[in-house]
């Protein structure tokens, strides 16, 4: 029993580690985008998967340069955070992109 309760404590602490790279994306809009763009799915579905694909190519620049130039979240993007994370953003885009074109 001890076994079996220690194999399902360590397997719930390893699951956030192998989390997929679009959950990670989806967790950071949510964190930094969602307060002032609102509902991901609202917001993802404004632009095509080809601008979406311009603004997050070179690590998002195109992103983070129009944010800095209004103003909007600039110490952000221009954070480390932002150039570690922004490839969980470009999954999750994919994802939900890929997601919307089977249904």
């Amino acid at each position: 029993m001890k076994k079996l309760i220690l194999l399902t404590v360590l397997v719930l602490a390893a699951l956030p580690l192998s989390a997929k790279p679009y959950f990670k994306g989806q967790k950071e809009y949510l964190r930094e985008c969602r307060s002032c763009h609102g509902s991901s799915q609202f917001f993802l579905g404004k632009f095509t998967p080809e601008r979406w694909a311009e603004l997050l190519k070179d690590k998002g620049k195109k992103l983070a340069f129009n944010h800095i130039k209004t103003g909007n979240s600039a110490e952000y993007f221009k954070s480390k955070q932002y150039l570690k994370r922004i490839e969980y953003f470009q999954a999750y885009v994919t994802h939900y992109f890929k997601k919307a074109k089977k249904q």
